[in-house]
């Protein structure tokens, strides 16, 4: 994800009423979808209503019940937009 500025990446906070995804990935036609967590939850409300109607390539979770802060800065953007 530290790449994501230098490699072209545009990246949005998404929102819809009440719903809410802290960062949309997009490069292309192609999304990511990334929420941060301070709790538990593996997933919330917001990011499942996303999934099922923009279908984005990778959605995951960051915090407690997801991958770290510090394994999401280590990852290639170009690897999330390709899953």
């Amino acid at each position: 994800m530290g790449g994501a500025l230098t490699g072209n990446y545009e990246v949005y906070y998404w929102r819809d009423g009440d719903l809410e995804v802290d960062y949309i990935l997009k490069k292309n036609n192609k999304i990511a979808a990334i929420e941060v967590k301070s709790s538990n939850d593996a997933t919330n409300k917001e990011l499942v209503w996303l999934i099922e109607r923009y279908k984005p390539n990778c959605s995951l979770v960051v915090g407690k019940g997801g991958m770290s802060a510090e394994a999401i800065l280590k990852v290639n953007p170009a690897k999330l937009l390709n899953s």
